[in-house]
């Protein structure tokens, strides 16, 4: 049935067996089963950690042909996958598409664009994007402050990564040990052995 024809390609798929779930689906299930969205999303993310994002097109563009509109949840792994791939030019007009066709992305959507901005040493546009596109519909959250401090501590720019974590407590978001784990490493590279000390002592009181 339904339920375990779909516990099977996901099962298959995150086993590494992308083709066997393929050939299950297109095969054998064709015609005998109706396809969910969950089955169609397991196979594109299971080419897509294959490195075969040409299948994984192929599936998202033969879902809609058959009446199963691509979710969040497609476009988040396709998002996933560009990133990933230091495509942020790509995961760019992917975002732009999503929002365009009436689709919201979300704060995981938005955290894998930031991510793939700063994988490719853009944390300023990172930071821009943060402010005028996630702050204003609230989808700011630790993970993201993380990413652009990140990025900016391995810039060597740690002035600018303390600027950000005064502003995220500012704004009400909690560092977590991550945050200051990130901080302190790049502080103590530089010689600035007072200040990582400053933060390691505010973790005591976490």
């Amino acid at each position: 049935d339904n339920i375990a024809c779909t516990a099977l390609v996901v099962g298959l798929c995150k086993g590494g067996k992308v083709d066997l779930a393929y050939d299950l689906v297109i095969d054998e299930m064709k015609g005998r089963v109706n396809f969910s969205s969950l089955i169609y999303n397991a196979l594109i993310s299971g080419f897509c950690r294959a490195s075969r994002i040409d299948k994984a097109q192929a599936i998202k563009s033969f879902m809609k042909r058959n009446g199963c509109e691509p979710d969040l949840v497609t476009h988040n792994v396709l998002l996933n996958y560009s990133c990933n791939q230091f495509m942020s030019e790509e995961a760019e007009k992917l975002m732009k598409k999503m929002e365009r066709g009436g689709m919201e992305p979300d704060v995981y959507s938005y955290n894998q664009l930031l991510m793939g901005l700063c994988k490719a040493n853009r944390p300023d546009k990172a930071y821009l994007l943060m402010r005028t596109r996630m702050e204003p519909k609230g989808l700011c959250n630790v993970v993201s402050y993380n990413t652009i401090i990140t990025a900016f501590c391995k810039a060597s720019r740690t002035r600018s990564a303390y600027k950000l974590f005064e502003e995220m407590r500012h704004k009400g978001t909690v560092p977590d040990l991550v945050t200051f784990t990130i901080l302190i490493n790049a502080f103590l590279r530089e010689g600035s052995s007072e200040i990582a000390k400053k933060l390691l002592d505010q973790t005591t009181a976490m």
